[in-house]
């Protein structure tokens, strides 16, 4: 189990560690958006210090129904004692990261809000 918190507008974020190949951990608070369908969106200003390595591009539909070409790389995502490798698509105009619903499903973790106490548990 993980624990995150709400922000004051009630959005959900949580602590994750993240590495690259040849790395160490890097610390990294993500919002948890559940209409991101991939793993993990890391601004671009933030992927390439931690040491990420690019391994394409993909097409990616945004909200209002237009299509962009994103980098992308692999990357170590640890979550508590749990880890998992997944593709992050690269951003180079966000300064926010998210994770999303390819994150739950690879971590096999169900979303748990408690709006009363401000906090979020991945169960």
């Amino acid at each position: 189990m993980a624990t995150g918190y709400l922000d004051k507008n009630g959005d959900p974020y949580i602590e994750i560690e993240i590495s690259g190949p040849l790395t160490e951990k890097t610390k990294l608070v993500c919002l948890m958006d559940t209409g991101f369908t991939g793993f993990l969106s890391i601004p671009m200003l933030q992927a390439f210090p931690i040491g990420l390595i690019l391994t394409g591009t993909i097409p990616v539909t945004l909200a209002d129904g237009s299509t962009h070409h994103k980098l992308t790389c692999l990357g170590m995502v640890q979550l508590g004692e749990e880890r998992q490798v997944g593709l992050e698509v690269i951003e180079p105009n966000s300064n926010l990261p998210l994770l999303g619903m390819d994150f739950l499903r690879k971590f096999k973790k169900k979303l748990l809000i408690n709006p009363q106490e401000g906090t979020f548990e991945l169960l």
